[in-house]
């Protein structure tokens, strides 16, 4: 018993003084990070590996517990149980260590990844941007030179911190001297070096601060006139082909054409402003001589453009007035002003959802019309032909006073003209009733208010109309009708059609009613699994691989979240609509994916010893890391917001956009990199590499088509603000290029 005691004993201090080197790395200095980082995961791995000897001794404790003395007993359980204590401890000191030196490591490789980036970002511009898609912008020999600045800008950052470090050294040894001797320095020759290191350094310091701000901007101004210039000439070949459509190939009525091409020539003058803003953008870079040596813009493109717009405003002009022409020929074939009825009054009101266009009353005329006086003369529709009356009215001849066929003739023609109105109305919403109900994000897009009945208000005020003319009617031609008007198969066709309508509109309401209740559940549960997820992550963190009884409590909820997240997407296959909108919506899903699989692979992986290159492994870590930080930096930014005004704060937002997106770019390089090297032998290594580097990269695709969105909405605003402002402006500055030859251009 004693010896097993003292065996005990001995085991026990070994772990505790395991427990201590783990406490003490993080007073241990180091000079070599992933040499650090390697070690703390060796021992953290070590200490997962050890914790099963607490266990076996705790059992021996139990065994040798009737042979020792109950103080012995007593005295190695206290020290068992303080010693799991630590254990705990030191394992949470460790995980947290590890954390903090990845994302040291991973910040402070930031800034020279980033520097590296931007000088491939100008050899990717200087090679394909400028003779692709400029074809109009040309860098001479700026580019070099700004590659070679921020060369120069990475050796000053360097040369800064050798700078600082050695007046630091010099001062204090200055210092030193001066206490112990104090008539050492009589030529002041230290104190002269000290003070041209200071003045060195702050000047190092002031010309890389100047110089990165300087480029920062130019960037950001050259990256918004390209926008704006590739905006503008896709703009114009859309146009072209618009135009020619109009002119050619259209078979739309004269209305719609004019209308048409005053939205385009209303368009044509609101790009004006976009223009104006390309030319504050040349004349910037032009005069930036400083910032940017040898930078020279060709600006032909922008002067054919401007050329573009000045020959399509001429050429609306000419097709408007050849539209007019034509009009007018046919307008002179009426004879007098049109004249409208009480009932036309009634149907034309503000209340109605159609108003009646003053076009649609010109003057009517009947058989035996021309005998009659010219004055009151009856009127009629130009868009339909006179329909016979004899259906209607036995005869003409009958009615004895000519006020009372001018009155009869008048009353018909509004019977008609509503007839033909509520046709037309019923037409028009049963296409609406027979298209697809909406469902998912397109429930978004409708006013909580809306309804299909509600829709039908217009039609139901016609037919409202309709029978309070058929009594007025029948009161006053009662003896000249041939029948009443209500058995009129034209009225019974359309009272059939209404009643058909109504029930069609009642059942598109129950559909949608349902629709909108179904995308609400959606909703709810995407965001229920967006919070289990996150709370399976975090304690899959704490709790994953203690005991085999917490690893079955997480196999239990993986197996549950997977459920859930299968019902979920076999909801979401019925609201798909490819619409930027359901983009997002699967992003989120694709996220909660990505972290089940991820769950599951730790789950299953976790209990392998990991046999593939350190440096490969760590590798992948680094990427998870940056990738994550990505995704966090995309979603705290601000979302893009419609109604913001401010272009200066939408253009920050989108050069942050397109910086993370330039980082996705490069972190998917790196993945592809960390593909095609070998792998280990040992299968289950293999397959536990190759899943998390398709996690990974399904999870940076689904990240880059989010911040993709993003970019879109943001350049759309941005075009739609300028326009929204040029309404202000009533000037267009000059325009300076390389030559000094171009004129200013104004479209009147």
């Amino acid at each position: 018993s004693l010896v097993r005691y003292n065996e005990l004993d001995r085991t026990l201090d070994e772990l505790n003084t395991l427990v201590k080197s783990v406490r003490s790395l993080q007073q241990q200095p180091t000079e070599d990070l992933n040499q650090f980082l390697q070690h703390c995961h060796n021992k953290n791995r070590e200490l997962t590996h050890r914790r099963t000897e607490l266990q076996n001794v705790r059992q021996a404790i139990s065994e040798i517990s009737p042979e020792l003395h109950s103080d012995d007993t007593r005295q190695l359980i206290q020290k068992l149980n303080l010693l799991e204590i630590q254990w705990n401890d030191a394992e949470r000191t460790l995980t947290t260590l590890i954390d903090s030196l990845t994302k040291r490591r991973s910040e402070y490789e930031d800034f020279e990844h980033k520097f590296i980036r931007l000088i491939q970002w100008f050899e990717h511009f200087r090679s394909n941007e400028i003779n692709d898609r400029l074809n109009g912008l040309t860098l001479q020999v700026s580019l070099e030179v700004l590659k070679n600045d921020i060369r120069n800008i990475l050796a000053d950052k360097r040369r800064n911190d050798n700078d600082e470090k050695e007046i630091q050294q010099i001062t204090k040894d200055y210092s030193d001297i001066l206490h112990a001797h104090p008539k050492a320095d009589k030529n002041g020759e230290k104190l002269l070096r000290i003070k041209e290191l200071n003045r060195r350094w702050e000047g190092l310091n002031e010309t890389v601060h100047d110089s990165m701000k300087n480029l920062k901007y130019m960037l950001s101004i050259h990256g918004d006139f390209q926008l704006t210039q590739d905006s503008l000439a896709v703009w114009l070949t859309d146009l072209e082909v618009v135009l020619t459509n109009l002119e050619h190939l259209s078979e739309a009525p004269l209305n719609d054409k004019l209308q048409q091409l005053n939205d385009i020539d209303r368009e044509i003058h609101e790009k004006l402003a976009k223009i104006e803003y390309v030319q504050t953008c040349a004349n910037y870079l032009l005069n930036k001589t400083v910032d940017a040596r040898g930078l020279t813009i060709n600006m032909n493109e922008l002067t054919k453009c401007c050329q573009q717009l000045i020959n399509l405003t001429k050429r609306i002009k000419t097709i408007k007035q050849k539209l007019i022409n034509s009009n007018n020929r046919h307008l002179d074939l009426i004879s007098s002003p049109p004249r409208v009825s009480p009932i036309h009054k009634r149907l034309a009101s503000p209340s109605s959802s159609r108003p009646r266009s003053a076009a649609r009353s010109p003057v009517r005329s009947s058989a035996g019309s021309s005998t009659r006086s010219p004055v009151r003369s009856p009127v009629h529709s130009p868009v339909r032909s006179i329909r016979p009356r004899h259906r209607l009215l036995r005869s003409y001849d009958s009615i004895e006073s000519e006020d009372r066929r001018q009155r009869a003739d008048d009353l018909l023609a509004d019977f008609e003209d509503i007839l033909l109105q509520i046709n037309g109305d019923i037409r028009a919403k049963e296409e609406n009733l027979y298209s697809p109900t909406p469902v998912g994000i397109q429930i978004e897009h409708l006013p909580n208010e809306f309804s299909y009945n509600r829709t039908l208000i217009s039609t139901h005020r016609k037919i409202d109309a309709l029978q309070e003319l058929i009594p007025q009617i029948r009161q006053e031609l009662g003896t000249y009708l041939i029948q009443d008007l209500n058995y009129d198969p034209s009225v019974l066709d359309i009272m059939n059609k209404w009643s058909r309508l109504q029930t069609l509109a009642s059942n598109k309401d129950e559909e949608l009613t349902q629709n909108r209740q179904q995308w609400k559940n959606f909703k709810r549960q995407l965001d229920n699994l967006e919070q289990a997820a996150q709370q399976v992550s975090n304690q899959n963190d704490h709790s994953l691989s203690r005991t085999s009884h917490s690893k079955h409590d997480t196999n239990q909820r993986l197996n549950e979240f997977q459920t859930l997240l299968k019902s979920t997407n076999e909801l979401a296959i019925n609201f798909n609509d490819n619409s930027n909108e359901w983009i997002l919506i699967e992003h989120r899903l694709q996220s909660i994916q990505d972290k089940v699989q991820l769950l599951s692979s730790k789950s299953t992986y976790q209990r392998c010893e990991i046999k593939i290159n350190p440096n490969l492994k760590h590798e992948v870590l680094e990427i998870s890391c940056q990738l994550d930080h990505l995704e966090l930096l995309a979603h705290s930014l601000e979302p893009v917001d419609d109604n913001e005004m401010n272009q200066t704060i939408n253009r920050t937002k989108l050069h942050r956009f397109i910086r993370i997106h330039d980082d996705l770019e490069i972190l998917n390089e790196r993945i592809v990199l960390v593909s095609d090297r070998p792998l280990s032998p040992i299968s289950d290594d293999q397959i536990r590499l190759t899943t998390d580097l398709k996690l990974i990269l399904n999870r940076l695709h689904s990240i880059k088509r989010v911040v993709k969105i993003y970019l879109e909405q943001l350049e759309k605003l941005l075009a739609s603000n300028e326009l929204n402002q040029s309404s202000s402006l009533s000037k267009h500055s000059p325009l300076r290029t390389s030559n000094n030859n171009l004129q200013v251009i104004v479209l009147n």
